[in-house]
Order: C-alpha cells, then structure tokens, then sequence
C-alpha cells in the first residue's frame, strides 16, 4: 500500500522538476542546486508522512523547542 503512494510522490515530485528545469536552465549553478534540494527536501517529507502517519508536524517541534524561552521570559 506504501510503494504505490511513494511511487506517486516520486512521480508528482519528478514532474515539478522537469517542468521547472526548462527554465532554471539559464539560471546560475547555484540557483539549480537550491532548486534540487527543496525538491528534495519536499519529497522526503512526503515520503515520512506516508511511511510515518501519525509524525509530528513542524509546530510541535518548534513548541518544544521553544517552551523552555517562554518559560524563562515567563509568558
């Protein structure tokens, strides 16, 4: 059941890519790289959602990140 959704993911994802590349084509090296890695960085959390459903999202890191600074400023 996951390999069909990651295959999705996988497919959505190399799409976006392509469509997009035609017109990084002209851009500066790192412009492409920056490109890749946020399309990397976007599959990966697609493919833990799916793996991992019930994982935290970003807000509940970031409060546990920051609930010691809150307590400290005493809000």
């Amino acid at each position: 059941m996951i390999l069909p959704q990651l295959a999705g993911i996988t497919a959505v994802s190399g799409t976006i890519a392509y469509l997009e590349w035609r017109h990084l084509r002209t851009s500066p090296r790192k412009d492409r790289g920056v490109f890749l890695a946020f399309i990397g960085i976007g599959w990966l959390m697609a493919a833990l959602l799916v793996i991992f459903p019930k994982l935290p999202g970003p807000t509940t890191w970031l409060d546990a990140l920051f609930k010691p600074l809150f307590k400290w400023m005493s809000f």
